[in-house]
């Protein structure tokens, strides 16, 4: 076994067909998947063009699976292409890992929800289990019996999915992982992009002098991968792959692409390769006019002057949302094995400061044994990839550190706000039933900066953080090394129902873009490191019913010597308008600063003796919440 993910089968739906071909092959042929948004109203909208499926493609699909949710048919379409044959549930393999990651998430079974409470003031439970229980779902319907988890890093999502599976791989836990990315477009999450103003109502030109902003669209990227090469179905290797954050701003790119820069090296170091092995890069490409320019600078950096080629696949078949990397990493894939890269379309004037070598006007033809993939989203998420053809064996990587300690936690409970090097009060039976109001609780006292709206959930872990990060204030570690892993099952969804409240009632132009972002499931953890300058490895388990999980691939991250220190972040905050009758989630946060075992602390036995149980799709899933299963997981150890 070595530090590479072999790839043994892939798949992809997009607005250019259905399967990795037909889509590669479009590509080829120059053509733009973008037309005409007809599955909600657009009159309000400048932008009333996307990369959604054709109509005769979702009617095929809906009709095969037969599930109300469109992302659902396209996670199980794309699947069965990567595996080479219909799933079959009822033989489950306990070998077998699933990693969803996704932006949104079931968006249209979570609009029904939504909608459903705007209009009759209530919420079915079963419509809404099934977009919380997306991950169970398309376990049982794959056959998968390993761990399975759901993840989402906006814009970087599949990618990040990527990374979390070959660590699975390589620390043997499974024998093979399914990663599939996905988003569909509704209503929503065009409302709050576009009112974001991130969405041109022209052509989506990266690199062009007149470029104006991205076209989003839809689909689903599947990439099963495993420990061992099979010479039959090989068709490549993950060799190397990382995440990070910008530690900069919500919504804004870092300068020069710092971020961009930082995470494209580590992906290279962790392959143990230099820029003079990449064949090619698929860059993020976004069309944006900031982002192109800052992530272009960050290429320049990367490769120190060389030549290499540089592709940009959005341009055919639009922004994909949490699908964008895994599917850009797909075509990357199909490039290598068949020597030809597309062009990037409608680049008609090149922008001096996007000084990069842009496949532009005809197929790339060359032998390319490896591409480099670029990935980033809201929040400051980055995420890459190095993909190679046939890579050498190589012996795997031992661990840097044997363990890993608890230096501090922070909490914000309904009972009790505190930090320290002893945990909190670990009933987290006894505080579902406090009586503390934990909504009263402001972090605005314990912050740096200056805030104006706020998401409870990202309050609660804000404050979490900065109380725990103050038990050791005088510690200056290195924050670029400093990384964040978060935890919710419920994400932040008072901000998401509160925009969609808005869109539907006052009018898609009024709808607030500046509550928008904060109801991605990912923005509290995101917060934190922008607050405190984490620019490490970034991690966002959403959906998240067990906090093994988590607090594994935190504590593998300092193993592996990836991080110095990680926090690891449990956080929920959820009411009854967006929850049906009967769910009682603890609400609140705790965190956990993680670092390299180095003593016979109290602190350190409490976290040698955390040995995670990641959920596994044969177990029922709590519908307490993240932080719930946090404390009876650190409960359990030290009884």
């Amino acid at each position: 076994m070595s530090n590479a993910s072999f790839i043994v089968g892939t798949g992809l739906v997009s607005c250019l067909g259905i399967g990795k071909s037909e889509t590669y092959r479009a590509m080829l042929e120059r053509r733009c998947g973008i037309r005409p948004l007809t599955r909600f109203p657009v009159e309000a909208y400048d932008p009333k063009h996307g990369g959604q499926l054709e109509a005769a493609a979702e009617d095929a699909l809906r009709s095969e699976f037969g599930d109300s949710d469109l992302a659902l048919c396209m996670i199980k379409k794309a699947a069965a292409e990567a595996l080479g044959t219909t799933p079959t549930p009822a033989v489950p393999d306990a070998g077998l890992g699933l990693v969803l990651s996704s932006n949104f998430g079931l968006m249209e079974t979570r609009e029904w929800c939504w909608r459903e409470r705007i209009d009759t003031n209530e919420m079915d439970a079963d419509t809404f289990r099934l977009q919380q229980d997306v991950v169970r779902h398309v376990a049982e319907a794959l056959g998968v019996a390993g761990p399975a988890v759901h993840i989402s890093l906006s814009c970087a999502s599949g990618p990040a999915g990527v990374k979390v599976a070959t660590e699975w791989l390589r620390n043997d836990r499974v024998d093979r992982v399914m990663a599939i990315a996905y988003d569909a477009l509704t209503e929503f999450c065009w409302c709050g992009l576009t009112n974001m103003r991130t969405i041109t109502a022209g052509r989506l030109q990266p690199f062009d002098r007149q470029r104006s902003g991205t076209i989003f669209g839809e689909g689903a990227a599947a990439m099963l991968l495993a420990a061992d090469a099979d010479d039959k179905r090989t068709l490549g290797a993950v060799t190397g792959a990382a995440t990070n954050n910008n530690a900069f701003h919500l919504t804004a790119p870092a300068r020069n692409g710092d971020g961009s820069r930082r995470v494209m090296e580590s992906a290279l170091a962790s392959s143990g390769r230099t820029a003079e092995a990449v064949g090619f890069i698929s860059a993020h490409a976004t069309a944006t006019t900031a982002n192109d320019a800052t992530e272009c600078a960050a290429i320049r950096a990367v490769t120190a002057g060389l030549e290499i080629p540089v592709a940009g696949f959005k341009s055919n078949f639009g922004h994909l949302l949490g699908a964008a990397g895994l599917a850009e990493m797909v075509i990357s894939l199909e490039c290598m094995n068949n020597g030809k890269i597309p062009p990037v379309l409608h680049l008609d004037d090149q922008d001096p400061a996007c000084n990069i070598d842009c496949v532009k006007d005809n197929v790339r033809r060359g032998a390319f044994v490896s591409a480099l993939t670029n990935s980033a989203g809201i929040g400051g998420n980055n995420a890459a990839t190095l993909l190679e053809r046939c890579p050498p064996r190589a012996p795997l990587t031992p661990p840097v550190h044997a363990a890993v300690a608890i230096r501090a936690a922070g909490w914000v409970l309904p009972d009790h706000v505190g930090g320290s090097r002893e945990l909190p009060s670990l009933d987290a039976d006894r505080l579902l039933d406090a009586t503390g109001d934990v909504g009263d609780f402001s972090v605005k006292p314990l912050l740096q900066s200056v805030k104006g709206y706020l998401d409870k959930a990202a309050e609660f872990a804000l404050g979490s953080a900065a109380l725990c990060l103050r038990v050791d204030s005088t510690l200056t570690p290195n924050w670029d090394s400093f990384g964040v892993v978060g935890a919710t099952q419920y994400g932040a969804p008072r901000s998401g129902f509160e925009f969609f409240r808005q869109m539907v009632t006052k009018g898609p132009r009024l709808a607030s873009p500046m509550i928008f972002p904060h109801g991605y499931s990912n923005t509290p953890a995101n917060l934190v490191a922008i607050e405190f300058g984490m620019a490490g490895p970034h991690m966002v388990f959403d959906h998240c019913a067990d906090a093994g999980e988590p607090y594994w691939y935190a504590a593998n991250c300092i193993r592996m010597g990836e991080a110095e220190n990680m926090l690891v972040l449990f956080f929920e905050a959820t009411d009854d308008v967006v929850l049906p009758d009967g769910y009682k989630p603890l609400n609140g946060a705790l965190c956990l600063w993680l670092t390299a075992a180095a003593d016979g602390s109290p602190a350190t036995d409490v976290a040698a003796s955390v040995a995670p149980a990641p959920w596994r799709a044969t177990e029922p899933a709590s519908a307490k919440g993240a932080l719930y299963s946090a404390l009876r997981m650190l409960a359990s150890t030290i009884e």
